[in-house]
């Protein structure tokens, strides 16, 4: 296979995860189906409804299994791509599924480390500017579930809220504990952990 081949393959594989893991978030924290960007990110995801379907969705229906195995299997085909045709060379199948499950929790770690940043700093604008838009409100939903759980343990300190804070910091620990774990198994070589 040409590098030019698998380099198409890998963008693809790269946007069908990208839409998952949005539509993945979105639905975990039941955003507001009447938001654009909420209409926007079902109808882009809508060829993948049928992963959603296949298996139980718990959490009252938000939380959609067959995206998360959707998700897995994707990146595992990726992987394997690449350490057949491409220059990694994964040595086992067992380092291989390795390598995918680390990969994609770092990713969701990742992106909900952004997620609450991005939070956090839409709640800023629209406390200082007073006013809300359709991107600022989806903003502040999407990491509403953790922040909500996160706050039945914290104490209540008025109108400072610090669930945002207490995330961030869990999630930066989360992913330190993570690459630990990854490199410990040997599945940080193959993800540039050292």
């Amino acid at each position: 296979m040409s590098d030019g081949i698998l380099s198409l393959f890998n963008v693809a594989i790269s946007v069908a995860t990208i839409l998952l893991t949005v539509r993945l978030f979105v639905q975990l924290a039941d955003a507001d189906s009447q938001n654009p960007y909420v209409r926007a990110t079902y109808k882009a995801t809508r060829g993948f409804d049928w992963a959603g379907r296949l298996l139980p969705r718990p959490g009252g229906g938000r939380l959609a299994l067959g995206f998360i195995v959707l998700l897995f299997l994707l990146r595992l085909l990726g992987w394997g791509m690449n350490s057949t045709y491409g220059d990694m060379g994964l040595p086992s199948s067992a380092m291989l599924l390795q390598v995918t499950v680390f990969s994609l929790l770092l990713d969701c770690i990742s992106v909900m480390r952004w997620i609450v940043i991005a939070a956090i700093i839409s709640s800023w604008i629209i406390m200082l500017f007073q006013s809300s838009s359709p991107l600022m409100y989806l903003l502040n939903q999407l990491p509403e579930p953790l922040f909500a759980s996160l706050r039945r343990y914290l104490p209540n300190t008025g109108m400072l809220d610090i669930a945002p804070l207490v995330a961030f910091l869990i999630l930066i620990v989360a992913r330190v504990l993570m690459e630990n774990a990854a490199i410990s198994t040997g599945a940080g070589r193959y993800l540039g952990l050292g």
